[in-house]
């Protein structure tokens, strides 16, 4: 196996990140510098805090997002309840992401599959049984949110059937879940482009923490989507280096070794903290 030139690949990646600086600015995201990667919970818990939001004018961001979702709602001028993690006080059939509701009026069921967790027999099922047993809303102005990163999944079989049932869903199947009640969101098609054409006009300047908080989150969407520009160069120009520079054996087994030996050797030139 031909010995790879590290010094080269180290080279490039320091010239990367100075054409990236000088291009595209300095990037600095408190969320990836924290959290790394956002778990669900985390996602569903900034989404309510976002439609939470409230003005003179009422929940402004609730009523977007409802027009979005295509949902018959009409938002009473009184309170509007937001829960995450909802349990259930009466016979309790598991635990929802996010609840919303607005007595004897709707309630909002929001599922969340951003990190691709997988689906519970009965899952959405359960949770319509829940608030309906919590006398928070009737069957009929229940509503339900399934967000996932892409648009891929969608509930299990045994959800999809009560759905439909319900009248929540009208069309289910192995390729698409619809219906009058149901929102199949994703962050890609609808949260991401939502929050930064829809949301942050709205915010008032007044909000400046809001404003900054939406920016960093609507630029931490941007790389994990792979929608921002210095990632996607970045990439290109990794894969052109590589085209260029490293000679991949035929053996997939010699592949695995000369790929592996490239991520221990960067690994000890990175300095801890990098």
């Amino acid at each position: 196996m031909e010995k790879f030139n590290f010094d080269g690949l180290l080279q490039f990646i320091k010239e990367q990140e100075t054409v990236a600086a000088t291009k595209y600015g300095y990037n600095f995201n408190i969320l990836s510098e924290q959290c790394g990667t956002i778990v669900e919970n985390s996602h569903t818990n900034i989404l309510m805090r976002i439609l939470q939001y409230k003005n003179r004018y009422g929940y402004v961001l609730l009523e977007d997002f409802i027009s979005l979702a295509g949902f018959d709602i009409c938002i009473a001028d009184r309170e509007v309840m937001f829960r995450t993690e909802y349990q259930g006080e009466v016979n309790s059939q598991g635990r929802i992401d996010g609840l919303i509701w607005q007595k004897d009026n709707f309630a909002i069921i929001v599922e969340n599959k951003i990190n691709h967790a997988g689906n519970q027999k009965g899952q959405i099922a359960r949770y319509v049984e829940t608030v309906v047993n919590d006398s928070i809303a009737e069957k009929d102005r229940i509503f339900v949110v399934f967000l996932t990163r892409d648009g891929l999944e969608m509930p299990d079989k045994d959800s999809q059937e009560y759905l439909q049932e319900c009248g929540i869903c009208k069309s289910i199947g192995d390729e698409e879940v619809s219906g009058p009640r149901y929102f199949a969101c994703s962050y890609r098609e609808h949260i991401y482009n939502w929050l930064r054409d829809a949301v942050q006009p709205m915010i008032l300047q007044k909000d400046v923490v809001m404003n900054a908080g939406i920016i960093q989150y609507v630029d931490y969407l941007d790389g994990m989507l792979g929608h921002q520009a210095v990632g996607n160069a970045m990439l290109q120009a990794s894969e052109k280096w590589f085209d260029d520079n490293v000679k991949m054996p035929k053996d997939v087994a010699e592949q695995n070794a000369l790929l592996y030996n490239i991520y221990r050797e960067l690994s000890l030139s990175v300095p801890a903290g990098s």
